[in-house]
């Protein structure tokens, strides 16, 4: 995981990311933090994976620079770091994961880490799955839908199909707390591949349509609510 703080401050910069090893320590693996105090417009095209950003940069804005990044790498987690607690709102036009306020640093740290750890757990997730007499892990967020025909899962993923037995019931009530979610009786969907919803209707990043069913309405809408509160 590739960690950016952003911050012409060096010494709260260090103690950012010290506290992220500490939280850290025993959850992840392979953390790569790089600490950037100047010329933050030239990590706009950063493939990073979290971003601490601080507001106020010498020279710079940085709301502005997250703009920037994000039209590089949507999936960038954002987290703005301030002593200026008025702007907060605007931040928002950024979507930004989360706020620390430099003068309540410790208070804010503790929850916006403990969020950031379910986020990341559920983004990095794995599932076991049996196919052709092999079990393999497929990563969650590599899921595209998962269908039942018949007596067989079908799992599309980006990297190719799987197939597995058992049913979709059982299938999502295992994987219930990932971003997988049930939308009809014979198809489960990834949260994560939303690109927007109209009415009961969910429209993928690559375009598809797919129907969300009476049944589900309920507990998708609880899900996806989730999902957006803590993205």
């Amino acid at each position: 995981m590739k960690v950016l703080i952003c911050d012409d401050d060096i010494d709260f910069s260090n103690v950012l990311a010290n506290d992220f090893k500490d939280y850290f320590f025993d959850k992840l693996n392979n953390v790569d933090i790089e600490i950037v105090n100047c010329d933050f417009s030239s990590y706009k095209n950063s493939q990073a994976d979290v971003c601490f950003m601080d507001i106020d940069l010498v020279g710079e804005n940085g709301i502005h620079v997250v703009k920037e990044m994000k039209k590089h790498n949507k999936n960038l987690v954002v987290i703005f770091v301030s002593l200026r607690e008025d702007l907060v709102f605007n931040t928002f036009s950024v979507e930004p994961f989360q706020f620390i306020r430099k003068n309540h640093y410790q208070s804010d740290l503790y929850e916006v880490f403990r969020q950031l750890d379910g986020k990341i757990n559920r983004k990095y997730a794995k599932i076991m799955i049996r196919d052709n007499k092999r079990f393999i892990y497929l990563a969650v967020d590599e899921i595209i839908t998962v269908i039942i025909f018949m007596h067989d899962l079908i799992i599309n993923t980006s990297r190719g199909t799987y197939y597995s037995t058992g049913t979709l019931k059982h299938f999502y009530e295992k994987n219930k707390k990932t971003s997988l979610v049930q939308i009809q009786k014979n198809m489960i969907i990834n949260i994560e591949k939303i690109k927007s919803i109209s009415k009961n209707n969910i429209i993928y990043e690559d375009g598809k349509t797919y129907e969300i069913g009476r049944v589900y309405k309920d507990d998708f809408k609880a899900k996806y609510e989730e999902h957006i509160y803590d993205s």
